[in-house]
């Protein structure tokens, strides 16, 4: 009767063992998934600051351009209009 026991008590820690290690492995591939989410979460918010300097920078661009252009279109290029053909001082 005793040997069944102890066979039952192997049999049972044995069996503990196993399911000890499966948790173990599933734990290492728990943490592994976690630190792949955080990199993957830090990625995308580079990704979004990223987005949002270039559109800052983007419309601060179009705002030059759109001076430039303005002034080109009014030929003076911010000056006064002057003939090139008068002399100047008289």
């Amino acid at each position: 009767m005793r040997a069944v026991m102890r066979e039952q008590e192997r049999w049972a820690v044995a069996v503990h063992q196993r399911a000890m290690k499966r948790m173990e492995l599933a734990d290492k591939r728990a943490d592994k998934f976690d630190q792949q989410l955080q990199a993957t979460r830090k990625l995308a918010q580079t990704g979004i600051k990223l987005v949002s300097q270039l559109a800052s920078e983007t419309r601060e661009l179009k705002r030059s351009q759109k001076a430039f252009l303005d002034s080109l279109r009014n030929g003076r290029n911010g000056h006064s209009h002057k003939s090139w053909t008068t002399p100047r001082g008289g």
